[in-house]
């Protein structure tokens, strides 16, 4: 029983530090994004963003607004290549939403001894931008940072919509090491500090 127990504590420490890895990842993105914003020309934006998404394959929607909320550029499609409805999206102000004022004013989600600093990190929830872009409901994280320019001000903030793959695609894989080790019942379920569960993987209801 001990033997049993400490395989479980082990592999699900593992997925912990895989997950810590990805959000790290995320975490720096946006940033790196934020910085290649040298113009907010939309006609030179909206190519880039359109490549982040298909060379990243984690972003739905990628949105650069001007430091008054107003929609400046996105992507245009998703990484296969399916037109978004952007109309929505471009005639919405979104200065008095919290992940933008929260950015804007340099509120971030910090860990700074850690290397988490520069960007506001909203957690699993259902999405208004990506439901206004897609026409559905989708669980989404969104990774939210400034853009400044030459001279240090701020100019824009620019947001990532994460789909909760990069989550899934480390449960799945953690689900794998537990069915090759015979345990064919193991549920893996990531739940957050206050106790809501963010993403689950249950074989039952897959059938098996």
């Amino acid at each position: 029983e001990k033997e049993i127990l400490h395989t479980f504590e082990s592999i699900a420490s593992s997925l912990g530090e895989k997950i810590t890895a990805q959000l790290f990842e995320r975490y720096g993105d946006v940033q790196a994004f934020a910085q290649a914003m040298a113009s907010t020309d939309p006609k030179l934006m909206q190519p880039n963003l359109d490549g982040y998404v298909v060379l990243y394959g984690i972003y739905d929607v990628i949105v650069l607004l001007d430091a008054q909320g107003n929609y400046i550029s996105s992507n245009t499609k998703t990484a296969a290549g399916k037109e978004l409805n952007l109309d929505e999206l471009k005639k919405f102000n979104f200065a008095d939403t919290p992940w933008f004022k929260a950015a804007a004013s340099g509120q971030f989600t910090e860990d700074k001894a850690n290397a988490y600093a520069g960007t506001f990190i909203e957690e699993t929830h259902y999405d208004p931008i990506t439901k206004a872009a897609f026409g559905e409901d989708r669980p989404m994280n969104s990774f939210t940072a400034q853009v400044k320019g030459p001279d240090g001000k701020v100019i824009g903030v620019i947001t990532n919509r994460a789909s909760t793959k990069w989550i899934d695609a480390e449960i799945q894989s953690t689900y794998g090491m537990l069915k090759g080790l015979g345990n064919l019942g193991a549920k893996v379920s990531l739940i957050n500090k206050d106790g809501y569960v963010l993403a689950e993987l249950d074989p039952h209801e897959n059938g098996e």
